[in-house]
This record gives structure tokens, C-alpha cells and sequence, in this order.
């Protein structure tokens, strides 16, 4: 055998094994749609998370202001 002869059963060989990867990339198999779900869950729960705090920190802020004012007004009302 020479080596000429390798050159069409190995180039074959490796175009046969580069379809084969390429067509295995291709393709989501159930682990990889759970994984992709897994996140889309996952940003969703931090998108409601951020919103949550958001209100949160709105409403303590909020109370804050009213607690400063009815102090406010209790000194105020001490004074006269």
C-alpha cells in the first residue's frame, strides 16, 4: 500500500467525522432544551426578584417619609 492510497479512505474518514459533529451540534437534545428552559426560568425569576425589590425599596422609603413627617408634626406641635 502507498500513500497515495491512505488519502481517499482517511479524507473520507475525516470528512465523515466532521458531518457527523456538525450534525450532533446541530440538533438540542433533551438536556439541552431542559438547561435552556432552566435559564429562561431562572432570568425570569431574577427579572421578579429586581421588581420586588424595587417596590420593596419604594415602599420602605415610603413609610420612611411619613414617619419623618408625623415626627415632624409632633415637634411641631410641642413647640406651640
Amino acid at each position: 500500500m502507498t500513500i497515495p492510497s491512505l488519502r481517499i479512505p482517511f479524507a473520507l474518514t475525516t470528512g465523515l467525522l466532521v458531518a457527523l459533529i456538525l450534525a450532533g451540534c446541530e440538533q438540542e437534545g433533551p438536556a439541552e432544551e431542559a438547561g435552556r428552559k432552566i435559564d429562561q426560568q431562572a432570568e425570569q425569576i431574577g427579572q421578579q426578584l429586581e421588581q420586588t425589590r424595587d417596590a420593596v425599596t419604594e415602599a420602605l422609603e415610603d413609610a420612611g417619609d411619613r414617619v419623618e413627617q408625623a415626627t415632624d408634626q409632633l415637634e411641631d406641635n410641642g413647640e406651640r
